[in-house]
């Protein structure tokens, strides 16, 4: 890939799909909250995995620590209960 990676050994698996989150922005006008359009777009995510995709997922409900918090859990519960995506090696 040409990047230095300082290890002895590397293995990087191909992903058939790289999804990540679209910087998410509120839509008053068609009332739709930052939270919501973020929720849209994990779940959209979700809904698009392979068992050869790659999410990138960060700042789930930013807005409030303790949703964001319970929101994290829930999507992990998903992923391991769904065995949606492989864990990398």
């Amino acid at each position: 890939m040409g990047s230095f990676v300082p290890a002895d050994a590397f293995s990087l698996a191909l992903a058939d799909v790289i999804n990540v989150p679209i910087g998410a922005r509120g839509n008053l006008a068609e009332g739709a909250s930052l939270f919501m359009v973020e929720v849209s777009e994990t779940a959209r995510i979700l809904c698009a995995a392979t068992p050869h995709s790659l999410a990138i997922l960060n700042k789930l409900g930013r807005t409030s620590t303790h949703d964001g918090a319970a929101i994290a859990h829930a999507v992990l519960s998903h992923i391991v209960c769904e065995n949606t995506f492989r864990p990398v090696e």
